[in-house]
């Protein structure tokens, strides 16, 4: 908005939430700032991946699909990632390692 305020929508598969944030307010309604990088961030890198991912003992699908890591990675784009790189989605997390 031009004066700075922001509206935002929220709809997590249930009825949808609107906030109206004034200039400068925090948002603490959301859980915004629960979310992980986006998947074309920059800081998105193997070693971003290897410290969240590197000792946990999921698959690594289940890992793809938290957003507090990865926003916006959800069961179909987790799909896709594995059929386009023909990999096994059940492999352990904690297998992988970097290739540098």
């Amino acid at each position: 908005m031009s004066s700075g305020d922001e509206l935002r929508f929220s709809d997590v598969r249930r009825f949808g939430q609107f906030w109206l944030l004034r200039k400068g307010e925090s948002d603490t309604y959301s859980g915004i700032d629960k979310l992980g990088l986006e998947p074309f961030d920059h800081g998105l890198t193997g070693v971003y991946l290897q410290h969240h991912f590197g000792k946990r003992k999921k698959m690594v699908k289940e890992c793809l699909i938290n957003q507090s890591v990865i926003a916006g990675i959800g069961n179909i784009y987790s799909d896709e990632i594995f059929r386009g790189n023909r990999k096994d989605s059940k492999n352990i997390s904690s297998n992988l390692y970097t290739v540098m």
